[in-house]
């Protein structure tokens, strides 16, 4: 009886880890928003604080200066962000997306939070992988049925 136990738990247990590597696995590397406008990279970043899925900024599009003047990515500063501290760090490299976990039903990632930089706002987000290998990440305030979700591809 204990063998017949250990046997189904281990199952259950080599079942929930391979869901789990399933859904971890297409969601790292870099992405492209639906706008077409930045390239962020998700990676593993546990103990960071951040955790346990991040991503930062990595790529902006056609950069722009506040008054609309075209410029190169590493002029681009947070001047939105609502810390005054923070308004003059570049935003290459500013981790953008973080505290994503893996949901119960193993194919999302909850509890995260998403940096806007164009608007200075942040909101709290999901992160779905799609069968067809797209992203979507759902932005809302309060709970997700006032949100937006947008759809992210691979970068090439």
């Amino acid at each position: 009886m204990r063998f017949a136990f250990a046997v189904a738990l281990s199952i259950g247990l080599s079942t929930a880890a391979a869901t789990r590597a399933q859904v971890t696995w297409p969601l790292f590397g870099q992405w492209v928003n639906e706008a077409r406008t930045a390239q962020v990279e998700l990676y593993p970043c546990p103990g960071s604080g951040y955790g346990p899925v991040c991503g930062r900024l990595v790529r902006l599009f056609e950069p722009k200066l506040p008054d609309g003047t075209p410029t190169d990515q590493e002029s681009i500063r947070d001047f939105r962000n609502p810390d005054p501290a923070l308004r003059d760090r570049p935003v290459i490299g500013s981790i953008v997306l973080w505290g994503f976990k893996l949901a119960a039903d193993g194919r999302s990632y909850e509890d995260g939070r998403a940096y806007n930089a164009d608007e200075g706002a942040t909101y709290r987000a999901t992160l779905t992988p799609q069968p067809d290998g797209r992203l979507n990440l759902r932005g809302y305030i309060g709970v997700p049925l006032l949100g937006r979700t947008t759809t992210w591809v691979r970068a090439p």
